[in-house]
Order: structure tokens, then sequence, then C-alpha cells
């Protein structure tokens, strides 16, 4: 993928979910287990020069046919751990959003979001029993 250094700053391009936190060439990885309390998942994404930046992301709390400009990912991030599933869709449509979203981070509910970052009011770990309370904290 190059340099992230050199990509630092510049758009998210794709989003992906990992069921551990080992690193993996092209992308930078969130070392915190989103869904402690069943199968592990671990957010990484990646910049891209010439990729449009992902602009805008929603959470749907059930799988959604059609997301119209949004790109749906398969992965239930609370699967296994309780019975409210958890969905993520992206898009880079500018319709949805005017700045790329630069960075993401994962924040306990009780804490603020770094500084410069926005917080989703959504509990990761919803309808999870004992599940800690994350949230995700975007930066565009």
């Amino acid at each position: 993928m190059g340099d992230e250094s050199v990509l630092a700053g510049q758009g998210i391009t794709h989003i992906a979910f990992f069921p551990d936190d080992s690193d993996i060439e092209g992308y930078t990885k969130i070392k915190t287990n989103i869904n402690s309390k069943g199968t592990a998942r671990y957010l990484g994404y990646t910049r891209a020069a010439n990729k449009p930046s992902i602009v805008n992301l929603v959470f749907y709390l059930k799988w959604k046919e059609d997301p119209g400009a949004y790109l749906f990912y398969k992965q239930d991030l609370n699967e296994g751990a309780g019975p409210i599933p958890l969905y993520l869709a992206t898009t880079t449509n500018s319709t949805e959003g005017n700045n790329a979203i630069t960075d993401l981070a994962v924040v306990k509910a009780s804490e603020a979001a770094p500084p410069g970052f926005k917080k989703i009011e959504l509990n990761l770990n919803i309808g999870v029993q004992g599940g800690e309370n994350l949230n995700l904290a975007y930066k565009s």
C-alpha cells in the first residue's frame, strides 16, 4: 500500500474487520476488540491517494438489503454476543457528507472522544449482557 505516514491526513478509503489485532500490511488497526463477549472484531482501515474517501458512516440494527449510496458491511459486529445485530455502512457519495473521514478511534462510552474527533453515541455492544460500552469516533 505504501508509506502510511505519507497518506496520514488523507481520507479513509476502506474499512475492514479482523479476528485479531495482529498487524496486516496496508491497514491501520485499532487495537481494541469491539466485541469482547462474542466473535472477536478488530477494526482496520486503509487510505489510498487514488480512491474516493469515505465521507459518512452509519450503523444499522438489522440487515438492510438495499443501503442505497452506502456500502453495507456484512459482518454482524455483535456476532455471538447478543440478541441485537449491528452492521456498519459507509459511503463515498458527496451528497451524504462533505468532508473525508481521516481517522477512526474506539472509545469507552464514559470517556470523551480524542481531540478533533466526533463520537457516535451508539454502544458498539448494544444489547450484549456484560459487554463493554464502546463507541466509534471519527475525525473529518
